[in-house]
């Protein structure tokens, strides 16, 4: 697969970089990070839902109207938050589409 094409090295830097955007993407839309800095996760990006809006909302109107799926909380943060995947067969392009798609 994609991984030993590239090599462990490089795979793990794209998803470094890849978290790194999405994290920047996220603030730079005015939304909160769950995890605090040093906590952060190469693999996914857990983001704070606006106060009044589920994140089930935010999840549905995603998929439904961009096609676009994105994960819930689990446990007692169900509904205060949703994670953005970023690891795997995920590239540049989907992390700009993620960030990027309107409301």
């Amino acid at each position: 697969g994609r991984i030993l094409a590239e090599g462990l090295p490089a795979s793990f830097a794209r998803h470094a970089r890849l978290a790194a955007a999405t994290r920047a993407a996220v603030q730079a839309l005015g939304l909160q990070l769950f995890a605090e800095e040093g906590f952060y996760s190469n693999s996914l990006t857990a983001v704070v839902a606006p106060e009044g809006i589920p994140a089930k909302t935010i999840r549905g109107h995603m998929r439904e109207q961009h096609g676009v799926v994105i994960a819930g909380g689990q446990g007692h943060i169900k509904e205060k938050i949703f994670r953005l995947g970023h690891l795997g067969y995920v590239d540049e392009n989907d992390v700009v589409k993620l960030t990027t798609t309107k409301k």
